[in-house]
């Protein structure tokens, strides 16, 4: 599913129009962005978890080279998915 499509949906559901669903599906994004950056995590109920962690610095090897390399430490976005939306997934059955 797309970005358009979901736009559409929402716009549906919602009964409002297109340009006003883009934009509320922006600044929903926006806030959930703003809120990874301050490096506090986002929950949404029955949904998940967005969150940025740090990782450690590592030693990483190169075979073209021969060589290790250390890879810097570095802040990665995560995803951690409810418990109610992996049992929703696990029972979902195709129709």
């Amino acid at each position: 599913m797309t970005t358009t499509e979901v736009i559409k949906l929402l716009s549906i559901r919602l009964q409002i129009s297109q340009a006003e669903a883009r934009r509320c599906l922006i600044q929903e994004l926006d806030i959930i962005t703003q809120h990874m950056n301050s490096e506090s995590q986002v929950v949404l109920r029955r949904f998940g978890t967005f969150g940025v962690k740090q990782t450690a610095a590592r030693r990483t090897y190169l075979p073209s080279e021969k060589k290790y390399y250390l890879t810097p430490a570095r802040t990665v976005p995560f995803f951690r998915a409810s418990q109610w939306l992996k049992d929703f997934v696990k029972s979902w059955k195709p129709e």
